[in-house]
């Protein structure tokens, strides 16, 4: 009775998608390898739900979308991935799948996956630090660098480019990040005030400013409810 419950929620989700994947034949070998790939992967996940937590019928207004946004995606390990266990979760009676979730993933690079994950490893709340440039005058500051943090370091392929990471994660409203609180153990913030990133800014001259100095602002990001729920169902390895 398992067995033939889980091959018939299978067997819906490829069928749906061998029909939308047709009309897509360019490298056929090579996406051919991916698509079974992708098959394999995905009874494998959706073998580990319990029998009685298993939905009965596959939600087409999350599956549907999800392999449509798949066929563009199939070629990149981090987002089929993620596809994967949005799919499988979307027939788990345990998991809240929210629609909105295949807008993310489709909108997701690479990095942005591989940095999802390592986020998923560690917790809700991280450090993060701006650079600022103190002007003598008491006339302001300037932001050199915004919204850093070591996470992408020897994860993500464009680790340089972790503050633009952020800003898209907190547009699809998976993270939050808070200008007016930071984390308590001041510790936390010791890698990233000593990171080659920040010494390497801070012993370049501002030619042609006011006179000032470097300073660390401290601040911080949290994962929020929805972005619990998003790396739950889709994130974390069924």
């Amino acid at each position: 009775k398992t067995t033939s419950a889980i091959d018939n929620v299978f067997s819906s989700i490829v069928n749906v998608f061998d029909v939308l994947f047709t009309p897509f034949q360019m490298a056929k070998i090579y996406k051919d390898s991916k698509l079974d790939t992708f098959k394999t992967n995905l009874e494998k996940k959706i073998s580990q739900i319990p029998e009685d937590d298993l939905k009965d019928n596959v939600n087409l207004n999350i599956v549907g979308p999800a392999l449509e946004a798949l066929k563009y995606t199939i070629l990149e390990d981090e987002l089929r991935d993620l596809f994967e266990n949005l799919l499988a979760s979307s027939i788990d009676k345990r998991e809240d799948v929210f629609p909105g979730f295949v807008d993310v993933i489709r909108q997701l690079s690479s990095d942005e996956a591989k940095l999802l994950k390592e986020i998923s490893l560690k917790g809700t709340n991280y450090p993060l630090i701006d650079l600022w440039y103190k002007l003598d005058s008491n006339k302001g500051f300037k932001e050199i660098i915004v919204n850093f943090t070591n996470l992408g370091d020897d994860v993500c392929e464009k680790p340089e480019l972790i503050s633009a990471y952020l800003s898209e994660l907190e547009k699809f409203g998976i993270i939050s990040i808070e200008d007016g609180s930071y984390l308590t153990d001041d510790s936390l913030y010791v890698p990233l005030e000593n990171h080659k990133t920040i010494l390497d800014q801070k012993n370049v001259l501002m030619f042609g400013a006011e006179p000032g100095k470097y300073e660390i602002h401290k601040k911080k990001f949290k994962v929020t409810a929805y972005g619990i729920a998003f790396i739950k169902s889709c994130v974390v390895s069924k």
